[in-house]
């Protein structure tokens, strides 16, 4: 028997829950990673993600809208999709050990929290495809 998992349709929290990848902190955008711009406010204690501008066309008035943004005009470029195996080849030797107090993993990249099952069941996928 097999089984495929064409879409999910879920809120951000679940989102985070359903992939491994945390939806919090400095790099919280999944569609970013390491290329989110975030900024720490110190006098609220709260991150602010401003960087998402860079989204629009380039000849969109938003982009020089300093005013009703951060007081910066938005000059950025939308930055490399990350693709399924990309995330495979990053997390494929992660050992995660689940349970009440798990110690943070420092070779985890990014905001990564677990290898997901349904990246599992990607890769078994292909592998059963091919053969």
């Amino acid at each position: 028997m097999r089984a495929t998992l064409l879409w999910t349709i879920n809120d951000f929290p679940c989102y985070a829950n359903l992939s491994g990848y945390s939806t919090k902190g400095k790099f919280a955008c999944p569609i970013c990673q390491e290329n989110t711009c975030s900024e720490w406010l110190h006098l609220s204690h709260k991150r602010c993600y401003m960087g998402h501008r860079r989204f629009l066309d380039h000849d969109h008035p938003d982009r020089k809208d300093s005013r009703s943004f951060n007081g910066c005009e938005e000059h950025g470029t939308i930055p490399p999709p990350v693709n399924g195996s990309k995330i495979v080849d990053m997390l494929r030797n992660i050992n995660v050990k689940f349970g009440k107090k798990i110690p943070s993993n420092p070779n985890l990249p990014y905001n990564w929290k677990k290898f997901s099952i349904y990246f599992q069941v990607a890769v078994l996928g292909k592998k059963s495809f091919a053969s």
